[in-house]
């Protein structure tokens, strides 16, 4: 959960950074189909008063199983 809550931090704060151009998008979690969550490859930064991205339950499991990836990969290879 506050891998969760610092992933979706991180990404508010980097969506409003002056140089944003979009998300690299292998480096995020998958989200499902029509999510409002989904990533894009190309963006400029949104003003600091826009609303934060909206995520459903969905987006959440999919936020946690990527942690859980990355977890079981780094667990490799060490």
């Amino acid at each position: 959960m506050t891998l969760r809550w610092i992933y979706k931090k991180s990404r508010e704060h980097a969506r409003r950074m002056k140089y944003y151009r979009g998300e690299v998008v292998p480096a995020h979690p998958k989200f499902p189909e029509g999510s409002l969550a989904a990533t894009q490859s190309f963006a400029s930064p949104v003003e600091i008063s826009a609303p934060n991205i909206i995520y459903s339950k969905e987006d959440d499991d999919a936020i946690d199983k990527y942690h859980r990836h990355m977890g079981e990969f780094l667990c490799i290879i060490t």
